[in-house]
């Protein structure tokens, strides 16, 4: 397990040409014009735009509905679209849709437990996630009596937390209440200063994070005790918001920045400042690995980064394309794609281009992570390995494992990296007759 450094605040340029597509001003008549000729092309066709980089598994138009919300369900196989009055289901392979249920409400979203068998919508409706039928409804919800913004299930999924606004009946001095996903009652009750907008809970089931756009306050779950505060001085925007996978780590992205908070001790790490907004990101498996979506807000251009959340020294592009598809970034939990957003109202899914193999980026059966690592890898392979050699980008070996060295069981292998400096390099898995070869980051 990696340790937190020192606190660290980081820059790009605030206009550096090494990710940007456009650089200067003369050039804003044809950025114009190339926008209308794609948004038209997509209006006769209903396909979305291609992006220019990273290897795209499918793209499909959402227009004219306008998208709020878009994530994987914990299966892996299945991808949730949040419109503004209907849920999309999609199937990942093919992108297909599989199911459309249409809501009484405009700006919907969506709570779905962490075993991907249930969610709730806004407003108070349990759905079954296998029929994609309502199972039961809040009673006590409805515009006259509580007026909900945003939801989060408990990491157990015996509970439900909504927060909005204090212009409820039955509750007039709460904004967020806690209910049984159960029996469907209200438990408890908590009166927050501003129009509650963000509402996570942690995977550990440890917090609960409740805030508006400038601020965020941490609770206890159990007990709902106030902890602590973020943000609010000076001001700021904030975006999104989101835990690592354990629950260790709390990353928030503003209009300009990502700041990653130790969870622990629930202490600002450092930031790294894009000088743009910050539109979402995900967290690979390895916690201090983040996966970050941005944009240039004047030029269509969506970007994705990595950085390292220990040091946020170590960052470098992974790839960008057209139409500020950085939006509603999302991570498969097998970690094979990458989701995204973008405009005009198009998803885009990805091949993970650090899991996927360089010979056969379509069987997906030999796989390496996690990716980035900081320390050890694992290889999941489905023939017997006889020699694994990892060489730099200039052909050079820098490690080489024989059989006898190699740790093997039940198909998996497992050795360090942590000697190799950061960087990328090819990692050739050998044996009898067969060979993979993998593209493999190493940071620090």
């Amino acid at each position: 397990m990696f340790q937190f450094k020192q606190f660290r605040s980081f820059s790009l340029p605030a206009r550096s040409t090494e990710h940007r597509t456009f650089t200067s001003g003369g050039h804003t008549l044809l950025k114009f014009l190339l926008f209308l000729a794609v948004f038209a092309g997509m209006w006769q066709t209903g396909k979305a735009a291609e992006p220019t980089g990273g290897d795209t598994v499918w793209t499909r138009s959402m227009w004219p509905d306008e998208v709020t919300k878009i994530m994987f369900l914990p299966d892996s196989n299945r991808i949730l679209v949040v419109g503004k009055t209907d849920f999309y289901f999609f199937e990942v392979k093919t992108g297909a849709l599989i199911k459309q249920i249409h809501t009484n409400r405009e700006y919907n979203d969506v709570a779905v437990s962490s075993d991907g068998k249930f969610m709730f919508s806004l407003e108070g409706v349990k759905f079954d996630l296998e029929s994609y039928q309502p199972i039961d409804t809040i009673k006590s919800f409805g515009s006259s009596i509580f007026n909900p913004n945003i939801a989060s299930i408990s990491a157990d999924g015996l509970y439900v937390y909504y927060g909005g606004d204090v212009s409820g009946k039955q509750f007039p001095d709460s904004n967020f209440v806690e209910i049984s996903t159960e029996d469907l009652k209200v438990k408890r009750i908590l009166t927050i200063d501003k129009y509650v907008q963000v509402v996570i809970t942690s995977p550990d089931n440890r917090y609960i994070v409740i805030g508006d756009l400038q601020t965020l306050q941490i609770y206890d779950r159990k007990t709902l005790s106030y902890i602590k505060t973020l943000f609010g001085d000076p001001p700021t925007h904030i975006n999104y918001t989101r835990f690592n996978r354990d629950g260790s780590v709390l990353g928030v992205g503003t209009n300009d920045s990502v700041y990653i908070f130790d969870m622990k001790k629930i202490e600002l790490l450092g930031n790294f400042n894009f000088n743009q907004c910050v539109n979402s990101f995900d967290f690979f498996t390895e916690k201090n690995i983040i996966l970050v979506g941005y944009s240039y807000l004047a030029e269509y251009i969506g970007h994705f980064w990595i950085i390292n959340a220990s040091d946020l020294k170590n960052i470098f592009p992974l790839f960008h394309f057209l139409y500020r598809a950085g939006g509603f970034l999302n991570i498969s939990s097998n970690e094979r794609f990458i989701l995204s957003y973008g405009y005009p109202a198009s998803i885009f899914l990805f091949n993970n281009p650090l899991l996927t193999s360089v010979q056969e980026k379509d069987t997906h059966e030999e796989l390496l992570y996690p990716n980035p690592t900081t320390g050890r890898v694992t290889i999941k392979s489905t023939f017997p390995i006889e020699r694994i050699v990892l060489s730099n980008q200039t052909g050079l070996i820098v490690k080489e494992i024989n059989n006898s060295l190699i740790i093997q069981g039940n198909g998996f292998i497992s050795f360090s990296v942590s000697e190799l400096p950061v960087g990328t390099y090819l990692c050739t898995v050998q044996g009898y007759g067969d060979s993979k070869t993998y593209k493999l980051i190493v940071m620090k």
